[in-house]
């Protein structure tokens, strides 16, 4: 197990998981549950808990920047307009 570091945060509120970290895991998505006076972050493996996405966690990926826009990522009006069709309300 690693020792503890002390990581501090950017102008905008990010924190960066050294790389040795992100290395152990191969993954790079994380999920991070906050407890009374600490966080916790775990490595999530989403094919292996594909389950939990649709139990547990009660959530379904509706827009991945990645798949469906390369990167590049969407306005919030677009996303608004894409969780109403969803919904029924368009």
């Amino acid at each position: 197990m690693s020792a503890p570091i002390i990581q501090k945060t950017t102008s905008r509120g990010q924190i960066t998981l050294p790389k040795m970290w992100r290395s152990m895991f191969k993954t790079s998505q994380f999920l991070i549950k906050p407890g009374k006076n600490n966080l916790v972050i775990s490595p999530l493996f989403i094919e292996e808990n594909r389950h939990l996405a649709k139990s547990k966690v009660g959530y379904t990926t509706i827009y991945n920047a990645k798949r469906d826009t390369k990167g590049k990522g969407i306005p919030a009006d677009k996303l608004l307009e894409i969780l109403k069709e969803l919904n029924g309300q368009a």
